[in-house]
């Protein structure tokens, strides 16, 4: 694992998901960037990230990673990212 990450997998479902850590932006980059590979080596084709409606650095995050939005829902952006 990553150690700038914290993944875990659900039993009863195929969602793993994974918390970035609260940092610069750089670090917020590079951790995504480095949890992706983890993601497809556990068989995760795509990847659904959410972020708070507000939260521009987050957001700038994620599509700096090939974030695609899909929806908001609940204050939440999410997006999928092609693992």
């Amino acid at each position: 694992m990553c150690s700038t990450t914290s993944c875990s997998t659900r039993a009863d479902t195929s969602a793993t998901a994974c918390v970035l850590p609260r940092a610069g932006a750089v670090t917020r980059q590079k951790a995504l960037q480095d949890a992706l590979p983890i993601a497809r080596q556990l068989g995760i084709d795509r990847a659904l990230v959410t972020c708070d409606e507000d939260n521009t650095a987050s957001r700038a995050t994620i599509e700096g990673n090939g974030g695609v939005h899909e929806d908001s829902r609940d204050g939440k952006r999410r997006y999928w990212i092609n693992t």
